[in-house]
């Protein structure tokens, strides 16, 4: 048995099982107070799957007759002789003794936890790869298949080839540290230390914009600012125009949710390529949904949005400087056509 494994286990062992027996056995034994099974831990007694074993029983008195009970065959079964027999997987179940107590019964319920080991971790689809952002927490549980899968214990644990690129924290979890490509394996938790194939893990240097928002002076009602940070180049923001000329300058905030550390900016370039000059603040206000006009935010730079479509205008610190802000401001100071503002995407990128 794996003793590490059983005390894992214990953390998660239901206590509280259903279980039944007859009352109505005639005969007269004795008077038995309570009743101990030696081989249990905490009140559970743990076997392994495949194995039997021969429970010793202690009464109070001493040598009282006792009967025993599965509350589920298809886990284990028990004999009139305290021997229990595993099925053919693991599982939770209780073992009820009882012994005569005059015209009582006394009871005591043991859990009973049939363990299976994990024999194999397998990687789900050959080739898999994971890309994280920078400070990217990552349970990459979804890329391992453990087998049997009916294992008690399937719980994972990860290693990380380099844990300056992604370290796994007390969590269990991936945190992706700084830019770079490492490898990591999963490693079973049951005592049995079986080890996976090792997957590729790369650290991007752009930051995952999930959960930011954003909101811009003027929009085009089907062309909203979260296109500038929803990960496709193909969508895009548009300042609304008409034939009286366009709202110039106007302001986009993106709200990062939190204040990152960032060493460069990127303005993707959308398929009308209007944008043209845009000056960028940041600030490190933590208030919710600051105005446009906050004295906060400071200006960091100048771009000039390259005309191709597709094309990225960055502006960049690295490696010489980092900036650090929850709000990013984008203020748009100039069109190529005069006629209205459009651009694809806004990119965050901490290349450290």
């Amino acid at each position: 048995m794996k003793t590490l494994y059983k005390i894992l286990l214990f953390a998660i062992v239901p206590f509280i099982l259903c279980v039944s027996c007859s009352d109505d056995d005639d005969q007269q034994i004795g008077n038995a107070e309570d009743i101990i099974i030696k081989e249990a831990v905490n009140d559970t007694v743990f076997i392994d799957k495949g194995e039997s074993l021969k429970v010793t029983v202690e009464t109070r008195p001493a040598n009282q007759r006792v009967w025993f009970y599965s509350s589920d065959a298809n886990v284990f079964s028990v004999t009139k002789d305290g021997v229990i027999s595993t099925a053919d997987k693991g599982g939770i179940a209780s073992l009820l003794v009882t012994a005569q107590n005059g015209a009582e019964w006394t009871k005591k319920t043991y859990v009973l936890a049939v363990l299976e080991y994990v024999e194999e971790i397998a990687v789900k689809t050959s080739g898999s790869r994971i890309e994280l952002s920078p400070e990217q927490v990552f349970d990459p549980e979804s890329y391992f298949v453990v087998t049997p899968s009916s294992a008690t214990l399937k719980k994972l644990a990860y290693i990380s080839d380099d844990p300056s690129i992604v370290s796994v924290n007390s969590e269990g979890k991936l945190v992706a540290v700084k830019k770079g490509i490492t490898k990591i394996a999963a490693k079973s938790t049951d005592g049995t230390n079986i080890v996976s194939e090792k997957i590729e893990v790369e650290v991007l240097p752009l930051l995952n914009k999930s959960g930011w928002s954003a909101v811009a002076e003027y929009s085009h009602a089907y062309y909203p600012p979260s296109m500038l940070i929803d990960g496709n180049n193909s969508n895009f923001w548009s300042n609304p125009w008409s034939g009286a000329g366009l709202k110039v300058p106007c302001w986009v905030i993106i709200d990062m949710k939190k204040i990152n550390k960032f060493d460069k900016i990127g303005l993707v370039q959308g398929s009308y390529r209007e944008a043209k000059g845009v000056d960028i603040y940041i600030s490190k206000s933590n208030t919710d949904n600051i105005s446009y006009d906050d004295s906060s935010f400071e200006l960091i730079g100048s771009v000039e949005v390259v005309a191709t479509t597709g094309g990225e205008s960055v502006l960049d610190f690295y490696p010489a400087e980092e900036k650090e802000a929850r709000y990013i401001k984008l203020d748009f100071v100039s069109s190529r056509s005069g006629r209205y503002l459009s651009l694809a995407e806004m990119n965050v990128y901490y290349q450290k």
